[in-house]
């Protein structure tokens, strides 16, 4: 049944005559918005002024690629404060506050946004959500580790006994259950599909234009690396010998990856070439996004790696290619 709508909350009246950016702006608290009684409350996004007063950072803590209409960097800190950098024109910009979890993908303008109030954005749809916990697509966690999304705006809920959520995607969803058990899960086909058991992390490539097959790489509990293919179109043998035997953490995006190694540093490559890098940053958390990466340092600071591609046609031949690093510092 669909949910009732609500008007947005009233905006106070201000001294001076604001500014309005092309975006949505909602960076001021929701709590002092009236929640109404309906069990699942949705508004259309309202135009909302951003705070005078940004909470004090401590430290970053997530940071994520999106490449939707331009490449941003967007990293979260310990006081909520969600940044956006934008590597052209190289400004920081705080986009939101009071954020507990963000998934910024590449299909949306924004990121989906879990607040510390209970709102969540979906799309840019308001509904309040207080025991919704992460996010990846789509997709929230609850505080009871299932698993839930909207079809035709009306929540759906099922008991995943989800611990570990990751997606690349808005309709499909992998993640590890409290048994360490590695499932997939679409709303088209409308239940879990075991992928692999014994799972501590993961991550995955999905058919695209780049990548023209689908593996899942995970590592198990004991820390070995292993790859579940694509039997037609993978390269089993060439793939194996490029990743490393343990690592601790892994991320993956059209067939480059950046394992995280058993001494916190990284190492970076692509599964069809002889292209992979040590970095040698230890890092507290990370993202790769085709054959650009962002890490967080033990040192506080974001490393953002871009590679410019000049000609699409040769998109992973270094001759096509511009690099630049950045170090990204808390404001």
């Amino acid at each position: 049944m669909a949910e009732d709508i609500i008007p947005a909350p009233e905006i106070p009246e201000q001294t001076e005559e604001p500014s309005f950016s092309s975006e949505p702006d909602f960076t001021e608290e929701f709590s002092e918005a009236e929640i109404p009684y309906s069990e699942n409350p949705v508004m259309v996004f309202p135009e909302i002024y951003k705070p005078e007063d940004i909470p004090e950072n401590g430290r970053f803590v997530k940071v994520s690629l999106s490449c939707f209409t331009e490449l941003f960097c967007y990293a979260l800190t310990d006081s909520g404060n969600l940044y956006r950098f934008n590597y052209l024109d190289e400004s920081m910009e705080c986009v939101k506050t009071g954020v507990k979890d963000y998934w910024a993908g590449c299909y949306s303008d924004f990121p989906n946004i879990i607040f510390e109030n209970g709102w969540v954005s979906v799309e840019e749809n308001l509904y309040y959500k207080p025991e919704f916990v992460g996010v990846a697509g789509n997709f929230f966690l609850t505080e009871s580790n299932e698993l839930a999304f909207l079809d035709e705006n009306e929540w759906h809920i099922f008991e995943a006994n989800a611990k570990i959520i990751k997606s690349h995607e808005p309709y499909v969803i992998k993640y590890i259950d409290e048994n360490n058990n590695l499932y997939s899960f679409s709303e088209y086909i409308g239940e879990p599909v075991l992928i692999a058991e014994n799972a501590a992390d993961f991550d995955f490539n999905y058919f695209d234009k780049i990548n023209y097959a689908e593996e899942t790489i995970y590592i198990t509990t004991e820390g070995f690396v292993n790859i579940v293919f694509d039997e037609e179109f993978s390269k089993p043998e060439l793939f194996l010998s490029f990743v490393p035997k343990n690592a601790k953490r892994v991320y993956s995006s059209s067939g480059n990856f950046l394992f995280q190694k058993e001494d916190g540093t990284y190492l970076s490559g692509n599964k069809s070439m002889d292209r992979n890098k040590n970095i040698d940053i230890i890092g507290t958390d990370a993202d790769v996004l085709i054959r650009d990466y962002a890490i967080i340092g033990t040192d506080g600071k974001i490393y953002l790696h871009i590679e410019e591609l000049t000609y699409f046609g040769e998109a992973v031949a270094d001759e096509y290619t511009v690099i630049k690093d950045f170090v990204i510092e808390l404001p």
